[in-house]
């Protein structure tokens, strides 16, 4: 679909670029799916097309069967409910990007495949920013209280920092860092070999690179799926995903930062951009492209998920 946008000064302006054929959003979703972690790390398979914002999609969780009986010899066996639910998934959130283009400009602009490049990753760049930072809130704020904190885990044994007393991760003792969520996670009754997440910050790497897991081959770059900052291998059963965009303090003279490991049920999450419009500004020779984008969540399994908070030291003792 082509708009007619007519120009008093005869000038093209957007009316013979890309832009001018509205479903450029589409463009910037189809690599928001196909390179973006979130959906590796948040039940996002919504069956239905995100359209309006205070849209409610229907989430089905998996029953929990409960535990087994004991048998007695001519007892009557009790059921245990094995009811599937369902969970509604609030779009609530919306915000826009308006983007302003000169139109004396745009006509002598000849390599416009170029700029359009960089205009689709810039936008893809700044949703995916946004997105980020608001499901990291979300999933910290939503953690099982037994998964965070000093005293984590089904017996309070188990340490994952918090902001009295932040987590100091050596390359010494990074394996026990590792190995501590595997375990609160199993205490919880979900491990999924193969599919649980680890979100890090970039100061992870340094720290692994002089532990005894270091291999050059593993934090080489991303899966053949492309996803970004996802490394190669596993790490102790975890998939690891580099970010920038996780939330972090100033703590005790360290920066300190929120990490999130866990399985992607934990959380549902729903996005997209919705419309797109092109307009023309009066009294200035300008054309106005700008694009609505809505989202929601909803915390589905808050004991899938562990929250550990703390700080990088290279320092090799503990």
């Amino acid at each position: 679909m082509t708009v007619n946008i007519q120009e008093a000064s005869g000038l093209g302006g957007l009316a013979n670029t890309p832009l001018a054929q509205l479903y450029l959003y589409e463009k910037i979703m189809d690599r928001y799916y196909e390179h973006d972690f979130l959906g590796e790390i948040t039940n996002s398979e919504i069956q239905e097309r995100i359209t309006s914002c205070a849209q409610e999609v229907q989430i089905i969780k998996a029953p929990d069967v409960g535990d087994w009986n004991s048998y007695s010899l001519g007892q009557e066996m009790v059921h245990n409910s094995a009811t599937f639910t369902a969970t509604k998934l609030s779009i609530c959130y919306a915000a826009y990007l308006a983007l302003q283009f000169d139109d004396v400009q745009m006509h002598w602009t000849c390599d416009w495949p170029k700029y359009e490049e960089k205009i689709l990753e810039s936008c893809y760049e700044n949703f995916v920013k946004h997105q980020r930072s608001w499901v990291f809130s979300e999933l910290v704020s939503g953690v099982d209280p037994h998964n965070q904190g000093n005293n984590a885990g089904l017996y309070a044994n188990h340490n994952l920092g918090s902001k009295a007393a932040p987590l100091r991760i050596t390359p010494t003792n990074l394996p026990l860092f590792l190995g501590t969520m595997q375990i609160v996670l199993q205490e919880q009754n979900h491990w999924v070999d193969n599919e649980m997440f680890l979100v890090v910050p970039r100061e992870f790497r340094n720290i692994f690179m002089l532990s005894n897991y270091a291999n050059v081959s593993m934090v080489g770059g991303s899966k053949s799926t492309l996803i970004d900052g996802m490394w190669h291998d596993l790490v102790d059963g975890f998939n690891v995903i580099e970010t920038n965009h996780l939330p972090s303090m100033l703590n005790s003279g360290h920066q300190c930062f929120y990490m999130i490991a866990g399985h992607r049920d934990a959380y549902a999450y729903a996005a997209d951009i919705i419309g797109e419009r092109i307009t023309k500004a009066e009294n200035v020779w300008v054309t106005k492209y700008q694009m609505l984008a809505v989202w929601g969540g909803a915390m589905l399994n808050p004991n899938f998920l562990v929250i550990p908070f703390g700080y990088f030291d290279p320092d090799m003792s503990l």
